[in-house]
């Protein structure tokens, strides 16, 4: 994609995309207002290319916060602080590409499907609080649109240890079963299942 507008990829995953050349994101800045494209707490790592380019690259784009990258990727118009880092390392599972490897796409208990981070991998409470956008669609209803956003991709919360994670989605703790009792399912998240003081149970 190539951007002539102001763009801010804010806590995104990139991956699992293939391509002949570039198979990740290309965003170059020609003559914009600068700043007007910003990657922070992101990742852009497991994208493939069939050709002889790079799987993506950036050229006087601002980095915020800390962001990772896929060792394919062409960082020469690189700013600001990222971690070189290819799909293994990052993600929980990953998928074969043609020509590469990239972080496996699946149902991970949210709303959509997300790509899961490894627990003990760098994205993991790398990022800047600080930098999250305002919660603009009101995710957890409470009426408070300019706090920050509260929940990831999955419907967790969105920071959970010391620091937000990077890309779409963090990496918390195992859910577990505290009840038998054959509840039936009412629509909510993980997340709000296991606090909703009722337990958890299987069919949940």
């Amino acid at each position: 994609a190539s951007f002539l507008a102001t763009l801010d990829l804010d806590n995104v995953t990139v991956t699992a995309n293939s391509a002949a050349n570039f198979g990740g994101l290309v965003v170059s800045t020609n003559a914009p207002v600068p700043g007007s494209q910003t990657i922070a707490n992101s990742i852009i790592s497991g994208n493939a290319v069939t050709g002889v380019t790079a799987d993506g690259a950036v050229g006087g784009v601002q980095f915020e916060g800390t962001n990772i990258f896929g060792s394919g990727f062409d960082l020469s118009g690189a700013n600001g602080t990222y971690i070189v880092a290819d799909a293994a390392a990052v993600f929980d599972a990953t998928v074969a590409l043609t020509g590469g490897v990239g972080g496996a796409l699946q149902d991970n208990g949210g709303p959509v499907q997300t790509v899961a981070l490894l627990a003990t991998g760098p994205a993991v409470d790398a990022g800047d609080g600080s930098l999250l956008p305002a919660d603009a669609q009101d995710l957890d209803g409470d009426g408070d649109r300019a706090e920050a956003v509260p929940l990831d991709a999955d419907g967790n919360a969105r920071i959970f240890g010391s620091a937000v994670d990077l890309g779409a989605v963090e990496q918390g703790p195992a859910f577990e079963v505290t009840t038998m009792l054959d509840d039936s399912f009412d629509g909510l998240t993980l997340a709000q299942e296991a606090a909703d003081g009722g337990g958890l149970s299987l069919r949940e």
